[in-house]
């Protein structure tokens, strides 16, 4: 088989969930220019962002999110996020019962139906609770990894954010950050890595496109930044 057409077979499942979603948007779109003028405010939007969980539960929903983050049995993870319950419960899962995640919710609203959720779903080694960002109540070096959702487009201050993420994240840790298109608060791909590098991580890997994507940094291993666990 030419290498061309091998290239163009694998890339089609992409190409297809990109033009997927993107054509999802443009329903959206339409729909709030078509019938806004004669619909409540408040019920359209509901519509949006139920269209918009459905497609996000399809292409980066928070076991996929969780997978790619790369943490393992016992490790110490903080999540920033909107609120999202199901994320954690799914980060939860993955460092098991020895590991511990903390919660930063990044909307008030949310706040109340996540805890619901990890207490429904009788999860005992995670919490979250709405703080400020750049003002992170934890140990310099106190986790070994910090997964972030739709959370860059939330942070007013993202240098003072980040660079409290880079001060409680050990020496080599991981910082993951996912975005999806259908979310309000969206920070594009290009945006996203060319902030986090400045604020000196190394990004590490890509997974998705540019309508649905995560990126894994890293934080250098040098003499200032390695804490002891």
């Amino acid at each position: 088989m030419p290498f061309s057409e091998g290239l163009s077979r694998r890339l089609f499942p992409l190409r297809k969930t990109a033009v997927g979603v993107l054509g999802a948007i443009v329903a959206v779109q339409v729909a709030n220019f078509l019938f806004a003028p004669r619909s409540p405010a408040a019920r359209l939007a509901a519509a949006t962002r139920l269209l918009a969980g459905a497609i996000q539960e399809r292409v980066l929903n928070p076991r996929t999110i969780a997978r790619r983050v790369g943490i393992r049995d016992g490790m110490r993870v903080l999540c920033v996020s909107p609120g999202e319950g199901p994320l954690v419960e799914a980060l939860s899962q993955i460092v098991g019962p020895t590991g511990r995640i903390e919660a930063v919710a990044l909307d008030r609203p949310r706040i109340a139906a996540a805890r619901a959720y990890l207490a429904t779903a009788g999860i005992e080694n995670a919490t979250i609770s709405y703080l400020a960002p750049t003002d992170l109540p934890y140990k310099d070096g106190q986790f070994d990894a910090v997964c972030c959702q739709s959370a860059l487009g939330r942070i007013t201050d993202r240098k003072g954010a980040l660079a409290e993420i880079r001060r409680v994240l050990r020496g080599a840790g991981r910082l993951s950050t996912s975005e999806f298109l259908g979310d309000p608060k969206f920070s594009s791909r290009n945006l996203s890595e060319s902030t986090i590098e400045m604020a000196g991580f190394e990004i590490l890997e890509r997974f998705g496109n540019v309508l649905a994507f995560t990126v894994n940094f890293r934080k250098p291993l040098d003499a200032q930044s390695a804490v002891a666990p």
